[in-house]
């Protein structure tokens, strides 16, 4: 399975080699600009264009946002998010140069958030 975002604002999620779409997720106020799924392959994170969601995905329900994590984004530019490592973290930057990290299973509140530029934070 793989996941294709699009300017158009969704994302495509196929199936193996035979190119079949299988669902197509809708949900950013923007194009699309980053996709990635969790390690363990159950869920898919997203992120678009001036839209401050990054949206977590179930993929075992496709179509369902499991939660939302909330940045400042007011621009066209990707900001880019990663996991940490053991993937216990969801780490971004935003448009006015922070960073800012959640416990992946707490998207209510950021773990951390401090300034890293006078500028945007695009590349994580």
């Amino acid at each position: 399975m793989y996941a294709a975002g699009s300017y158009a604002k969704s994302i495509g999620i196929y199936g193996d080699m035979n190119g079949e779409l299988v669902a197509v997720l809708h949900g950013h106020i923007g194009g699309i600009t980053h996709v990635r799924f969790s390690p363990d392959g159950q869920r898919l994170f997203s992120g678009a264009r001036k839209d401050g969601s990054i949206l977590c995905w179930d993929i075992r329900n496709l179509g369902e946002v499991l939660c939302t994590y909330q940045r400042h984004v007011n621009t066209n530019q990707r900001i880019y998010f990663d996991f940490d490592p053991t993937f216990t973290m969801l780490v971004t930057g935003n448009s006015n140069g922070h960073v800012i990290g959640w416990n992946i299973n707490d998207s209510s509140t950021p773990a951390f958030d401090f300034l890293a530029h006078n500028d945007c934070t695009n590349g994580i």
